[in-house]
């Protein structure tokens, strides 16, 4: 199932809502080392910091060939 980033704007009573782009999780990403520490956490290539699978960053590139 797809997530999206949505921006809102408006004022209460006249919410309007855009789709911005589509969130690319940590484990979709082609920049996620796939080694688990004992803790569970994993490092990403692209800024050398460790993450949980289910965070998501500015960074985030979907892996080639998945939607």
């Amino acid at each position: 199932m797809a997530e999206y980033i949505m921006r809102e704007s408006g004022y209460p009573g006249r919410l309007e809502t855009e789709i911005v782009g589509e969130l690319t999780r940590c484990k979709d990403c082609k920049w996620w080392h796939d080694a688990p520490t004992s803790d569970g956490y994993n490092s990403c290539e692209k800024d050398a910091l460790i993450r949980h699978e289910d965070f998501f960053c500015a960074a985030a590139e979907r892996k080639e060939g998945e939607a």
